[in-house]
């Protein structure tokens, strides 16, 4: 099940893609995302540009946004403190959480 989370205004088009998957459900923007994660990756480039990234959560990220170990998360790409972030993680905790409780 999707769920979207915002960081500020709604997106009409954004919740369009809320709702149960099938295999077949968006895959050009998980293609293109994946597709320009690699390529970051491949250039040795940072990730800055994607804003977030889905990884298993660390102990650094435990300790830094208190959030289960070694759980997938989507986490900020950037070191700096950002606000945005904190201002969705919140609801990312409600959301995440109930999905892997």
């Amino acid at each position: 099940m999707v769920k979207m989370v915002f960081s500020s205004t709604e997106c009409e088009e954004a919740r369009a893609m809320e709702g149960r998957w099938t295999n077949n459900s968006f895959t050009y923007l998980e293609t293109k995302s994946m597709v320009e994660t690699i390529s970051l990756l491949k250039r040795e480039e940072p990730l800055e540009c994607l804003g977030v990234i889905g990884r298993i959560s660390t102990e650094d990220d435990h300790k830094k946004y208190d959030i289960p170990v070694n759980t997938p998360w989507w986490l900020p790409t950037e070191e700096c403190p950002n606000d945005w972030y904190k201002k969705i993680l919140p609801e990312l905790k409600e959301k995440l959480t109930n999905l892997w409780s």
